[in-house]
């Protein structure tokens, strides 16, 4: 089995997989990105668009404008809508993506470059047999005694056809404190029950790392313990209780080709592209021009999922709270600003700021989802 990892935030900008752009500071030539996928999902088709910026910038630049069309082989297609600056989206009762029937793409620019993709059959999916996670620990220099956490693997269901390519994706949700409730509000209108109601949260986002592999080599169609992210107890995402949504999709032989190759660069010791955001060369060609480079790709997935919810490891968590105490309450009693006065673990009275005993000043919400199970 093949299996490869990377960050969902660096993709470096060469021409191929063992051909690199020479880059320069000031007249490196725009390049279109197109970032796109299509699936057997209820969402729609989403693509994304933009151009490169300098490499001393890092600041993504949109492609609006622009005239996005989707193709399916029977004959119907939908002219997609930006609903964001370079964001351009199918509508709620549009094309969705259907085993067995072929994609492309179609897009032309506000100043008439027409850039096209080749129809892609989606692949019948492979079903997930199972999601797990070991106890393990990783070898972190901030850590002398190696960070423990949790290593997730999956394993998939056998496979009709051995010519089976994966891309791997994770959504997060977990399960957080505040860091105190408070025991008493001062100077401000806002009462001890209102931030009771603010202790406890749940915040979901992506897995900032996808993975792929293949059948291709093995004596039976089946991914077995294939090796997935790893969570560490340096953030509160083991605090309480944590669930991953794993996506498991099935891609033809060339997106695999793609994701595969966007790894290597990745992986590259190239000091020069190192600290550089990468692309790759995809499946998106210029219509009148098929020597410009177009970076990105449009890919066409047939998708399976399932969750699983793990409790606090019981090993060493190293979260470290940002909150300062501050004990002098007499002084900070006569400002008119508000107190927000907690107990210690040394049953002090202090005072700490107010994101200290709210949990969405992390980024959570206190609300929890409907998928949810305690």
């Amino acid at each position: 089995m093949t299996t490869r990892v990377i960050g969902l935030f660096v993709i470096l900008v060469v021409v191929g997989c063992k051909d690199e752009v020479m880059l320069q500071n000031k007249n490196n030539e725009p390049k279109l990105v197109v970032d796109g996928f299509i699936t057997n999902e209820s969402e729609p088709c989403i693509i994304d668009l933009s151009i490169t910026n300098d490499i001393n910038e890092t600041k993504k630049i949109p492609c609006t404008g622009c005239i996005v069309t989707l193709f399916e082989n029977t004959g119907i297609s939908e002219i997609l809508t930006e609903i964001a600056p370079g964001i351009y989206s199918g509508s709620e009762d549009g094309i969705r993506g259907t085993f067995g029937k072929s994609y492309k793409i179609s897009i032309i620019t506000t100043d008439e470059k027409e850039y096209f993709t080749e129809f892609q059959e989606m692949k019948e999916p492979v079903e997930i047999d199972s999601v797990y996670a070991e106890l393990s620990s990783i070898d972190i220099k901030e850590y002398p005694y190696t960070l423990p956490g949790y290593q997730f693997y999956t394993t998939s269901k056998q496979a009709a056809d051995k010519e089976s390519y994966f891309l791997w994706k994770m959504i997060e949700t977990y399960q957080y404190t505040a860091e105190y409730q408070p025991v008493e509000i001062v100077n401000s209108s806002s009462t001890v029950a209102d931030y009771s109601k603010l202790y406890r949260c749940w915040k979901t986002e992506h897995v900032n790392y996808f993975f792929t592999g293949t059948m291709t080599n093995l004596a039976i169609p089946k991914i077995v313990h294939q090796p997935l992210h790893f969570v560490g107890t340096d953030t509160k995402r083991l605090q309480e209780r944590y669930s991953v949504l794993l996506k498991q999709y099935s891609i033809g032989s060339k997106a695999y080709a793609f994701w595969k190759c966007v790894n290597e660069q990745f992986t590259t010791e190239n000091i020069l592209f190192s600290t550089q955001p990468y692309n790759v060369v995809g499946n998106v060609k210029n219509s009148n021009n098929n020597k410009e480079i177009v970076l990105g790709n449009f890919t066409v997935a047939s998708v399976t999922q399932k969750r699983i919810f793990l409790d606090r490891p019981r090993v060493i968590h190293y979260y470290e709270t940002d909150c300062s105490i501050n004990y002098n309450l007499d002084v900070l009693r006569r400002l008119s600003s508000p107190v927000y006065i907690i107990k210690t673990t040394e049953d002090q009275l202090a005072a700490v700021n107010e994101g200290c005993i709210n949990c969405t000043s992390k980024g959570g919400v206190p609300t929890k989802p409907e998928f949810w199970i305690d």
